[in-house]
């Protein structure tokens, strides 16, 4: 099956400018679903072994204990009401890095920057900072779609509250010359009532509460097109 790379090693061979400036403690793949056993069948051949099945991924390890995560289909968290229209928007517009041994397929810019904010703008466990040193590479590349472009698909996906909070974020941070004009941009942008909700719940860092919060916001996203009473 054919596999996109996305995650720590795909930002680490594009934005970074060499391969010890970035920790990537595990691999990363996005396979069609229907791929997806097949995708860990492959993987068993080079000595990785299933370590964990949750909903819509496979974990699986080596003897040395690295980690290889295989995605089936785009991640909720990602996605949104796309759905599998979203994986093949993804998919088309994914490209080989022919620099690089085997030429791996990676997301384009502008994905790889709304798969990023998609799952590191929420709690997360054990919290990590690297994805925010990821976007900023990222913003600085100069390899990102026009702006309105970006804003088409940060809508389709209702990942608009996520990546301002991140760009914002960034440019308080770093300073406001970095990427102003879409700053401005997704601070005009209006958000719906239910997407406020699910950028909340996806911050809760109550331990206890955090699982069903995470679940409920990827729901009110993934739903976000459809009634309410639905």
């Amino acid at each position: 099956p054919t596999s996109v790379l996305v995650g720590g090693m795909s930002a680490l061979l594009r934005w970074y400018p060499r391969l010890g400036l970035r920790p990537v403690p595990q691999l990363e793949l996005i396979v069609e679903n229907e791929s997806a056993a097949a995708a860990v069948k492959v993987a068993g051949y080079a000595g990785w072994q299933p370590a964990r099945q949750g909903p819509g991924f496979t974990r699986l390890q080596d003897e040395s204990g690295r980690s290889l995560l295989i995605h089936h289909g785009l991640p909720q968290a990602v996605v949104g009401p796309l759905r599998e229209e979203g994986l093949r928007l993804f998919r088309e517009r994914a490209v080989e890095l022919s620099e690089v041994e085997g030429s791996p397929l990676v997301l384009d810019a502008g994905d790889e920057l709304m798969f990023i904010c998609g799952f590191g703008a929420r709690t997360t466990a054990p919290p990590t900072y690297q994805w925010l040193i990821d976007v900023h590479s990222l913003l600085r590349s100069g390899e990102l779609p026009g702006t309105e472009e970006l804003l088409e698909r940060a809508r389709g996906s209702h990942l608009v509250l996520p990546l301002r909070a991140t760009v914002a974020y960034l440019a308080e941070l770093c300073g406001s010359d970095l990427s102003p004009e879409l700053l401005a941009k997704l601070d005009a942008e209006p958000a719906s009532r239910r997407d406020r909700v699910a950028f909340r719940l996806g911050g809760v860092d109550d331990r206890r509460a955090l699982p069903a919060a995470q679940v409920l916001a990827i729901h009110l996203r993934a739903t976000a097109n459809e009634p309410l009473y639905r």
